[in-house]
């Protein structure tokens, strides 16, 4: 992926974090997904949201629709 904001290649990876990573407008006090919530993967599948990282700018995007295994990373 070519980054937005510098068009320089991107490095594909995921985020991982111990449980589902979920992004919301709100803090939270339970990990259980909301309907108005995004869950970035599903701690029953192997699979995540691939997301990419510009070291240039150093930023990161978060491509909800294509999913990585864990094992296809590299």
């Amino acid at each position: 992926m070519i980054c937005p904001y510098c068009n320089k290649e991107m490095e594909r990876g995921i985020i991982e974090a111990k449980s589902p990573p979920i992004w919301t407008k709100r803090q939270k006090v339970t990990i259980l997904k909301r309907k108005d919530e995004i869950a970035l993967s599903d701690f029953m599948k192997t699979e995540y949201s691939a997301a990419y990282y510009c070291e240039n700018c150093r930023k990161i995007i978060i491509d909800i629709d294509e999913a990585v295994s864990y094992l296809d990373v590299d």
